[in-house]
């Protein structure tokens, strides 16, 4: 279900980002370069699907019980898939300002991966950055991550 709405998840963690960005630029009064190119029509998924993956793994660490299927009651219009989506939309939203809040440099590194997306050394190293930072925010994914990692190398 996930990989279903991944392009719109990606757009809004996109329009999240150039809003928080802009509004810093405001507040600072100061025209950086990234603020200049910001505006464009589209960018490459691959500089944040590993972004994205981990925010839906963690989603799926926390809200797994969440996410069972359910009774029908009696005034819940809602399929067990659209409930879901709706959990993952208001998580990815919310998970969005508190990674913002906790991180403030996110923004920026969302901004400048997708304006200046490989080969731009700009963009691959604010890549490297991103995935530090979201590797930071959830270390006990990661350590599961790599424990699967090795698992499946033969270590």
């Amino acid at each position: 279900m996930q990989h279903d709405v991944y392009g719109e998840v990606l757009a809004e963690m996109f329009r999240a980002a150039l809003s928080t960005y802009r509004s810093a630029v405001r507040v600072v009064g100061i025209q950086t370069q990234l603020a200049t190119d910001m505006n464009i029509d589209g960018f490459d998924h691959r500089t944040l699907q590993s972004f994205h993956d981990m925010i839906a793994a963690q989603f799926r660490m926390e809200c797994w019980d969440k996410c069972l299927p359910q009774i029908p009651k009696l005034l819940d219009r809602l399929t067990d898939e659209e409930r879901i989506l709706k959990l993952w939309r208001g998580y990815c939203r919310d998970e969005m300002d508190r990674l913002f809040q906790a991180n403030p440099e996110i923004p920026r590194l969302i901004l400048t991966a997708a304006v200046y997306p490989n080969p731009d050394t700009r963009g691959i190293e604010a890549e490297d950055m991103l995935a530090l930072a979201i590797r930071n925010v959830y270390p006990e994914l990661h350590a599961k991550y790599d424990e699967l990692h090795d698992c499946e190398n033969g270590i």
